[in-house]
């Protein structure tokens, strides 16, 4: 069974590209922050030329303490096992 800490981590995984649509999960993330704010969001992916971007999402809509960009790991499984939810 998860920790507490990691039963409300959610996880993306993919390419930052604007073709995966993290620009919208992040927006729609700043209503589920209001309603879950325990949950934290953390998108794992590379591809630097949309980073700034998603970055400048975050900030905008104040999501900084609950959506984390982590660089691609090597054993994403582990990740997954970490959080409570994956969304494609």
């Amino acid at each position: 069974m998860p920790s507490v800490a990691t039963r409300n981590r959610i996880i993306s995984v993919g390419s930052l590209s604007k073709v995966k649509g993290h620009d919208i999960l992040i927006k729609a993330w700043g209503e589920i922050a209001n309603k879950f704010p325990n949950y934290t969001l953390h998108i794992y992916g590379a591809n630097k030329d949309n980073y700034a971007n998603l970055l400048n999402l975050i900030e905008l809509h104040k999501l900084t303490k609950s959506v984390f960009i982590h660089e691609p790991v090597t054993n994403i499984q582990e990740k997954y096992l970490e959080s409570c939810l994956c969304i494609l």
